[in-house]
């Protein structure tokens, strides 16, 4: 090989070594976003989660006033309490 050969040579191994140190940049870039998405997605499913419990609460104590409504309005003589026969 000659001097302008190994130049050549030297040139395209300094090229890929830049791309290659440009992907590793880009990885470690994208590796932070995604483990920032990542901890976001799992919050916002906490939170879901979370949100989920409250609704079923609530919709548990609904149910059970509503019940509490049904034999209230069920029990003999409530319609006199309300002034109706």
């Amino acid at each position: 090989m000659d001097a302008k050969t190994l130049d050549v040579l030297d040139l395209k191994v300094k090229e890929l070594l830049q791309v290659v140190q440009n992907l590793k940049r880009k990885n470690a870039l994208m590796t932070m976003q995604l483990e920032k998405a990542e901890s976001g997605l799992k919050r916002q499913a906490d939170e879901v989660g979370r949100w989920e419990g409250e609704r079923q609460t609530v919709r548990n104590r609904i149910e059970s006033v509503l019940n509490e409504l049904e034999l209230v309005g069920a029990s003999p003589g409530s319609a006199e309490v309300n002034g109706e026969k």
